[in-house]
């Protein structure tokens, strides 16, 4: 037997439970923990009878399975004469119900307030029937004992009531399932002597079994009522201990741990009487304490404050000298870069300049070059033109050669044949004008098109010949920016090299300034550290004066409330 406890029971297989007593106002009424008792053994109570249910569908399902296993060992071995069938809607039944159960039971864990007392005598009747079902298949009287599996529980989980509801259900089914053996396998079936035999010994042993648990849970409810008493409050509350067995010891023990425990409660009374008076000493002088630890703290505190608006001001300009520094140290760098640019911009100017004087002075050249091919191409253009003039002439005679020909092919052929020779002859010569023509009129074409092109070139070089002449002022112009550059460059060069000589100066100078100011910001930083840490020192000490205090207070609070629950405790 175990017992849920009442606030947030928790339990598994093994229904472990757990409470904690707690001590009573003495304002409380004399009747308080009694009724608190009942209703905590009433909740106690509940959560058991969901739990129990829940455990007997758990072994009803197990005890399902059991019997339909030797449902069908007993078909194959020829124990038993049933049908398939029978067998078949027997175990189905037997499954449908223990699964019902089971359902029903997850459904009450989950819903508070769900239990109904009438649920367990039912399935008790349940059970009993699901039992009877084996009995009239097999129909031995032996088969009487099976009733046990349900009588027992029901008997140590429940009490005598529901045992006897138990037992009379079983008997009763014992009864009817032996009837219907008899009446479905008459061949088999046992004599009715040996059913009443059977009946009337599984009576006998149910009223020795049912009887032993029921005094048994009477007695331990006793001890749980007792118990639960003493857990609200009402430490006269005693178990009856008049049987000498283990639970009677437990009973004798558990009333000799109340004795002890109302006598150390009278020590605690008389202890705590004491612990207020000294409770109230501590407070006092810890006050004392409170008071000068604040004067002390206050002035402590403002001196940390002045010094941490010194060290303030001190890191300020420490870091301002460091930033001035670090400025005079990128001046110098830049500056000396800029000189190293300004020197070798300055070279590259030189290079430059060298570079157009030898481009100007080529550009020079070639342009002499270019007025000797212009004067040159304009000889061309007066041979072509004399070259044209001789075309034009060969093309003249050609045709003034083509007409004499005709003529004389003319006055050839007036001749008849004294003019033949002369004939051919002219026609030779006119033969000879065509060709000249041809060849005229092609050597004019190519001397037009030579004349074309060497107009063009001469065009072109007259153009160059204007540019290379633009190039070349462009060019001197640019040799005398370059010296401008140059002489510019250097100029910059003597500057900046000056920056840099005079920023690396206040550099130096910067760096001694903020190591002197570092040098007292550390100064500083050292006496406002211990001023804050005398400062933090006396907040500790303060807030240990006022933990004190409190805890004396608490400590008084604390020993007041234990003598007023012992003498509470006592006076019950």
């Amino acid at each position: 037997m175990s017992a849920p406890a009442l606030a947030r029971p928790t339990h598994d297989d093994g229904v472990q439970t757990s409470g904690a007593p707690h001590l009573a106002s003495p304002l409380t009424s004399p009747d308080a923990p009694h009724r608190d008792a009942d209703g905590a053994l009433a909740a106690e109570a509940r959560v058991k009878d969901v739990l129990t249910f829940r455990l007997g569908a758990r072994r009803r399902v197990r005890c399902a399975v059991l019997m339909g296993i030797a449902l069908g060992a007993a078909r194959v071995a020829g124990i038993t004469d049933a049908s398939p069938t029978l067998m078949v809607t027997l175990f189905s039944a037997t499954m449908a119900v223990s699964l019902a159960a089971e359902l029903l039971a997850r459904a009450l864990s989950r819903r508070e307030g769900a239990w109904r007392p009438w649920l367990q005598p039912t399935f008790a009747i349940v059970d009993a029937l699901l039992i009877s079902g084996s009995v009239v298949v097999f129909g031995a009287p032996a088969m009487a004992l099976l009733y046990m599996v349900a009588i027992v529980p029901y008997s140590f989980d429940r009490g005598r009531s529901i045992g006897w509801v138990a037992t009379l259900a079983s008997v009763a089914g014992f009864l009817g399932a032996s009837w219907a053996h008899a009446q479905l396998f008459p061949a088999s079936a046992p004599s009715a002597t040996a059913v009443l035999a059977a009946a009337a010994l599984l009576l006998a042993v149910a009223l020795q079994i049912v009887p032993l648990p029921a005094r048994l849970i009477r007695r331990v409810r006793a001890t749980r009522t007792a118990m639960a008493r003493a857990e609200h409050g009402d430490l006269s509350a005693r178990a009856a201990a008049r049987h000498h067995d283990e639970l009677g010891f437990l009973e004798l023990g558990y009333n000799r741990m109340l004795d002890e425990l109302v006598g150390l409660l009278e020590t605690v009374r008389a202890e705590a009487a004491q612990v207020v008076a000294a409770a109230g000493a501590l407070d006092h002088a810890s006050a004392g304490l409170a008071r000068g630890g604040e004067t002390a703290r206050g002035e402590t505190e403002a001196m940390a404050s002045a010094l941490e608006g010194q060290r303030h001001e001190v890191g300020e300009a420490a870091r301002r000298a460091a930033q001035a520094a670090d400025a005079a140290a990128r001046l110098q760098l830049r500056a000396a870069d800029a000189a190293d640019e300004a020197r070798a911009l300055a070279a590259a100017a030189g290079t430059g300049r060298d570079a157009v004087a030898d481009a100007a002075q080529t550009l020079v050249e070639v342009g002499a070059r270019v007025r000797d091919s212009a004067a040159s191409v304009a000889v061309l253009v007066e041979a072509s033109a004399r070259v044209g003039t001789l075309v034009a002439t060969m093309q003249r005679l050609a045709r003034q050669t083509n007409r004499v020909a005709l003529n004389a092919s003319i006055e050839a052929a007036r001749a008849g044949d004294a003019g033949r020779e002369f004939a051919i002859v002219a026609d030779a010569m006119r033969r000879l004008a065509e060709e000249s023509a041809q060849a005229a009129r092609a050597a004019g074409s190519s001397v037009g098109r030579v004349r074309d092109e060497i107009d063009t070139v001469a065009r072109l070089l007259a153009a160059n010949e204007q540019a290379v002449r633009d190039v070349g002022e462009v060019a001197s112009g640019a040799v005398d920016a370059f010296e401008r550059v140059e002489a510019g460059v250097a100029r910059i060069d003597t500057v900046t090299s000056d920056a840099s000589s005079l920023a690396l100066a206040q550099g130096g100078a910067l760096r001694d300034l903020a190591a002197a100011v570092e040098s007292a910001g550390r100064v500083a930083d050292d006496a406002a550290a211990r001023a804050r840490g005398a400062a933090q020192a006396m907040r500790r000490q303060g807030a240990s004066i006022d933990e004190v205090a409190r805890t004396a207070r608490g400590l008084g609070a604390l020993a007041a409330r234990l003598r007023a629950a012992a003498s509470g405790r006592s006076a019950r």
